[in-house]
């Protein structure tokens, strides 16, 4: 639809769509709506033919807006809203509150520098830019910009991360150094089924049903739910825990979702003198274990929780063992 209007010096301007994009332009010699559709019609017969000599609409939406429009995305859309969250005020720091379309490509490459020269792990900043671009790509879609400028940023290079898992021997110590801590049972959860952390924290009690044996994992990274059976070790985990919320990892103070576990457990990982050991690691462990057991990996796939079966064979590494078993099995040739 176009709209025809006079302007604050009484001249007549256009402003219609086309393939989704706004165009306007002041109708030159127009000094009639009739004359000012005829100009109109010319423009757009320009336009299709390819002489871009026009002037678009300026995008107006500010960085604070889009972010904001961004977080509601991500609230309801992401797994990963907490973390958006805080990769906004990082976003805010460096470019300041500006138009969306005066962000360049140019200055995203500043913000890996900014990032970079912070000590932030080249890792940590391309999950920023991932989740920059995936606001941009909306912005985009909404017609706030013509193009993202992520499109033309190169990630940072990434050493691969070599998969650490606990050995026996390193599980012992690791519960020694542990006790009864409150920290036990989400270490055991986090064991006994590859949960993510994320997905262990958000656990409720009616999430779990103990007569079938199985806990139905609701906030999954994928947003796929998914059911994870219960084995004896983590019921009776689960069973000697007291149900002080709806939540069944707690903080037993203020009875809130346990939020410490980024504190404590290096601490117990750093008594148990055990190197290069996170949180995550846990699932690495249940997956790898599982897969030296012999479970097959399409199983393995689907109690991680994982899209791709790619993925679950990078988390399954390969123990020692395994690997000398399938040596002994070409002697027996």
């Amino acid at each position: 639809m176009t709209v025809l209007q006079k302007g604050k010096n009484n001249k007549w301007q256009c402003e219609f769509m086309i393939d989704g994009r706004r165009y306007y332009k002041a109708c030159k010699g127009a000094t009639s709506e009739k004359e000012a559709k005829r100009y109109e019609t010319v423009l757009r017969s320009d336009i299709m033919r390819g002489d871009l000599n026009f002037v678009k609409k300026k995008c107006t939406i500010k960085l604070s807006e889009m972010i904001q429009k961004y977080l509601e995305y991500s609230k309801t859309n992401k797994a990963s809203y907490t973390h958006d969250k805080t990769y906004t005020g990082y976003w805010l720091e460096y470019f300041g509150n500006k138009l969306l379309s005066e962000i360049k490509s140019i200055d995203i490459e500043g913000y890996k520098s900014f990032r970079l020269d912070k000590k932030i792990k080249p890792s940590t900043v391309n999950r920023e830019l991932n989740s920059l671009s995936k606001m941009l790509s909306i912005a985009k879609q909404n017609k706030f910009i013509e193009n993202n400028p992520c499109s033309d940023v190169k990630k940072l290079k990434v050493d691969n991360y070599k998969i650490r898992f606990l050995t026996k021997e390193e599980e012992k110590c690791l519960f020694e150094a542990i006790g009864e801590h409150w920290i036990k049972p989400i270490v055991v959860t986090a064991l006994q089924t590859g949960m993510r952390k994320g997905e262990i924290l958000n656990l409720t009690w009616d999430c779990v049903n103990f007569d079938q044996k199985y806990i139905d994992v609701l906030q999954t990274k994928s947003g796929k739910p998914r059911q994870i059976p219960i084995s004896k070790k983590l019921k009776e985990t689960l069973k000697a825990m007291p149900e002080l919320s709806e939540y069944i990892f707690v903080n037993e103070k203020t009875l809130g979702v346990q939020q410490n576990i980024n504190h404590v457990f290096p601490e117990f990982v750093k008594t148990a003198e055990i190197k290069d050991f996170r949180f995550h690691d846990l699932r690495h462990t249940a997956a790898t274990r599982m897969v030296e057991k012999g479970v097959d990996l399409v199983v393995v796939k689907d109690i991680l929780g994982h899209a791709d079966i790619n993925i679950t064979m990078r988390y399954a590494h390969p123990v020692p063992e395994m690997k000398l078993r399938a040596i002994q099995a070409l002697n027996d040739y």
